[in-house]
């Protein structure tokens, strides 16, 4: 008989363990010990045995089984478990130029508490830091039953992979300044990891959004700033300095001058450059005096800018078309060259900006097969301005199985 290789038994139950949690966390309800020995191939001792322990460290909940429809049982019905997924939370926070938001999750990515804090381009960073440690105390208020197990935080700009920091980040600050395991160490009990927005919102396409089941992904972020996040193959791409999908700085003719602060792309097309179009599109004479365009923009506020916009292109009207179609061609020519290299199979518009809707479909559609020998499909994001904190959740909760999870069934 030969002698077992030391510790091969260690690392067979070690296997065994991972294999029936993630059996139970792929589950989508509660299942018999016949169940797990069907999906893992392990005996019904083995089976017993690692639920009994998962159990009793708090990974697992059994129950009392429900008979099974037309039959009889003589006996008690068979016992049925399922991943305890509020063992522990993830987190996500987003910090941003005008909001700092924060989502608790449980293990299995949902939502189970939301905040948002208002701040300022101008705000300073230390009042931006704590403006996102109020958020994070809203929603983990009533939630000391467990522990926040792994923790993702989304922020504008470069982000040095592996280093915590990010390296630029012209829309905050002196943010490139801040030591954020530092920070969070002073209330987070895990790891914090960073990244940036763009990266971290296409992440949440992929999970829960529009890109479910796509590899190849640009997902492009355009608000008041202008960014991409990429995967290709599935896997996000991030660049040597963390400054992948930064597209907002790709250089425009000559006589294109950004405002300090900003990428010459970014400055062309951001929420700022629309409203310029449209007042450059309402000074034209031909523009009637009832354009729908023009009676919007005059009736509301600063915030109703793109709302305007978006009524008026749905009601047909020209002015608000031709802005969309000017909007549209200088997207279109500025990334372009990002999409010739990629090849991505899909495109993703989020932000501020592509809450004008469906409306912006058709024109840059159009834009892009002038400017990209196979454009990809085109989608909207579906997730609003809750993308981002969303892909800091699912960041947060890949953190949990690729490290937590395995400490678990080590």
């Amino acid at each position: 008989m030969t002698k077992p290789v030391v510790g091969s038994m260690t690392a067979m139950r070690h296997l065994n363990t991972t294999l029936v949690l993630t059996t139970l966390r792929a589950a989508p309800g509660p299942v018999r010990v016949s169940a797990l020995m069907r999906e893992t191939g392990l005996s019904r001792p083995t089976v017993e045995a690692l639920v009994d322990s998962l159990g009793g460290q708090g990974w697992v909940e059994a129950s009392e089984g429900r008979p099974q429809s037309g039959r009889r049982s003589p006996g008690r019905p068979a016992r049925t478990y399922a991943f305890n997924a509020r063992a522990g939370w993830v987190l996500g926070v987003d910090v941003g130029a005008h909001k700092v938001s924060a989502c608790r999750a449980d293990l299995r990515g949902r939502p189970a508490a939301w905040a948002r804090r208002a701040v300022t381009p101008a705000t300073p960073a230390a009042d931006r830091l704590s403006a996102a440690r109020a958020a994070v105390d809203d929603v983990m208020a009533g939630a000391a039953d467990a522990p926040v197990l792994a923790a993702s935080l989304a922020t504008p700009g470069a982000v040095v992979p592996h280093r915590q920091r990010v390296l630029l980040a012209p829309a905050l600050p002196g943010w490139d300044e801040v030591d954020f395991g530092a920070w969070a160490a002073g209330f987070l009990d895990c790891p914090l990891d960073i990244d940036n927005d763009a990266n971290l919102a296409v992440l949440a396409e992929q999970a829960v959004g529009v890109a479910r089941d796509r590899a190849d992904v640009v997902f492009v972020l355009l608000g008041e700033r202008l960014g991409a996040g990429i995967t290709t193959g599935g896997r996000l791409l991030r660049g040597q300095d963390g400054a992948a999908g930064e597209i907002g700085y790709t250089r425009l003719p000559p006589h294109v001058r950004p405002p300090a602060g900003y990428g010459p792309l970014e400055a062309h097309v951001n929420a700022h450059a629309i409203v310029a179009m449209v007042e450059a599109e309402l000074a034209r004479p031909e523009v009637p005096a009832d354009s729908p365009l023009r009676r919007r923009f005059a009736a509301g506020g600063p915030g109703d800018r793109l709302p305007a916009l978006a009524a008026s292109a749905r009601d047909g009207d020209p002015a608000a078309l031709r802005v969309l179609r000017t909007l549209c061609g200088r997207l279109a020519q500025g990334i372009a060259p990002m999409l010739l290299v990629l090849n991505p199979e899909l495109l993703v518009l989020g932000g501020g900006v592509s809450s004008i809707g469906d409306v912006l479909r058709a024109p840059l559609s159009a834009a892009l097969a002038e400017q990209v020998l196979f454009p990809p499909e085109l989608e909207l994001s579906a997730l609003g301005d809750r993308a981002v904190v969303l892909g800091a959740v699912h960041a947060a909760l890949a953190r949990f199985e690729d490290t937590i999870l395995a400490e678990i069934t080590a």
